[in-house]
């Protein structure tokens, strides 16, 4: 998991561990000793302390001064778009383990994170969101079967959305931008989905993924400390450009000082992502040239 501005040994040489909520490099935990905890792998969430972000915001002025921009871009609704498949490899999942049929019946997805839509699931059948944590992992084992097996069997079924390549193409050329992803899928969905939308994954540099913090604000830390690993001088919060399509998008950069474009490419309607005030609102990415201008402005 990620961290707020807290102080900073020298970051290791190694690599980062792999992705796993359950192991935190020790930097980010608060009263970590200079050779950090005896054991990563029992380090777990609920030790984690996100510590106040001042000191990583830039007065406007610096701002101006500062060209680079850390882009996250969100992805279901924003870079791709599909039929569905995510919500029915869930539905696969709580079927076969569980039985319940059309358990994610009414619940929309928008804006949250694979691990929250599967609390609200379980509460919703009567189960205690402690149990849905409990369950998490066999969950999203069982998810990302199905979710193979049906990108499989409809190779078609996820696409990028108009604008989308050309963007990507533009933004990871420019020397100011780094490229990331913000998204509420588990890391494994994700880089499933960007594959089968033929996005690949070598536009992003860094990735903040929804198994990686508790909900999707946190997830912005996670993010800028990833880019910020080998990086002089780190980027800060007021670098940062979240490109979404939800009005959750807009609250993760509203808590951090960032700035956000809406995209009205998803199941938002266009008039509730105004409503949610976005630093810009755009109805498609298709305008290659006027996006980077609002990412660099």
């Amino acid at each position: 998991v990620g961290h707020y501005a807290c102080p900073q040994p020298a970051l290791p040489a190694t690599p980062s561990p792999a992705r796993n909520p359950e192991v935190i490099p020790w930097p980010l935990l608060r009263g970590s000793g200079a050779a950090g905890p005896a054991s990563l792998e029992s380090a777990s969430l609920a030790t984690l302390v996100l510590l106040p972000v001042e000191r990583w915001f830039l007065n406007d002025e610096t701002r101006r001064l500062s060209p680079q921009r850390l882009v996250l871009l969100d992805l279901d609704g924003t870079l791709l778009a599909s039929r569905g498949v995510g919500r029915r490899a869930l539905e696969v999942a709580f079927e076969d383990l569980y039985g319940w049929g059309e358990a994610t019946g009414g619940l929309s997805f928008g804006g949250l994170t694979d691990p929250l839509i599967l609390q609200a699931v379980f509460t919703s059948h009567g189960e205690s969101a402690e149990r849905a944590v409990d369950e998490n992992d066999r969950v999203m084992a069982r998810y990302l079967e199905a979710l193979d097996g049906l990108l499989a069997q409809e190779p078609n079924a996820v696409w990028s959305l108009p604008g989308v390549e050309a963007l990507l193409d533009a933004v990871v050329a420019h020397p100011d931008c780094v490229v990331g992803v913000l998204t509420g899928n588990v890391e494994g969905g994700a880089r499933r989905k960007l594959r089968a939308a033929g996005l690949g994954e070598a536009f992003f540099e860094v990735g903040a993924f929804g198994d990686e913090a508790p909900t999707r604000n946190d997830l912005l830390p996670v993010a800028l400390n990833r880019a910020n690993r080998g990086r002089d001088p780190w980027l800060v919060a007021q670098q940062v450009v979240i490109v979404g399509d939800t009005p959750r998008d807009v609250a993760v950069a509203r808590a951090h000082g960032a700035r956000v474009l809406g995209v009205s490419t998803g199941a938002t309607p266009h008039d509730l992502l105004a409503a949610s005030e976005p630093d810009v609102l755009l109805r498609s990415l298709e305008s290659t040239e006027a996006v980077l201008a609002a990412i660099l402005d």
